[in-house]
């Protein structure tokens, strides 16, 4: 899925190939796969946007491929990067920074169970998440993330500090960790 960013942004692609030779800006989206677990850890100098950007740039979307939360968080968060996520169940599970209460920061990744897939979306703060399909197949809209969780009937997981175990700069270091996740409700980042 694309979308006309006017050419403005750095991460906009300008080829001939794209907007079929017009010179019009639009957004690759980018196939994700996941860093490299190797002795160094993170390899590939994975460089994650912070709340500053990829709340203004989640804001920009207006429709996106249905079903395709994941893909939708990661470009917001870290595209042109990879991350290889197929799944919300599959991001949250690699997340080390989960955090279990219904107040995440602006630019934190928030989850829901339920279904084979789950669901995630962007925090823009204030309880709001920028989502996908919401509030029609294809759209994104912004939306509480109480209403969210009532309206498509999923299991609110928590958010995130950190994207498939990469920190998201501005959120602190801190958090509850997966197992205390689990076990201390309002764990909150420093």
């Amino acid at each position: 899925m694309t979308h006309d960013t006017g050419g403005q942004d750095p991460w906009t692609a300008h080829s001939e190939h794209e907007g079929q030779g017009r010179g019009l800006g639009v957004e690759v989206v980018v196939e994700p796969d996941l860093p490299t677990d190797g002795p160094g850890g993170d390899d590939r100098g994975i460089d994650i946007r912070g709340p500053g950007q990829s709340v203004p740039l989640a804001r920009r979307f207006t429709t996106f491929d249905v079903d395709m939360c994941t893909r939708f968080v990661w470009n917001c968060l870290a595209a042109p990067r990879h991350f290889g996520l197929h799944h919300a169940i599959e991001a949250w599970d690699r997340a080390t920074r989960r955090h279990p209460d219904g107040d995440p920061p602006a630019g934190a990744p928030v989850y829901w169970g339920g279904g084979r897939f789950g669901h995630i979306a962007l925090s823009v703060g204030g309880g709001l998440v920028r989502s996908t399909d919401w509030s029609h197949d294809g759209v994104v809209g912004e939306v509480s993330i109480a209403r969210l969780t009532d309206a498509w009937n999923k299991p609110y997981r928590g958010w995130s500090s950190d994207f498939a175990g990469v920190p998201i700069p501005g959120l602190g270091r801190g958090g509850a960790g997966r197992a205390g996740a689990r076990g201390r409700a309002g764990a909150r980042s420093r």
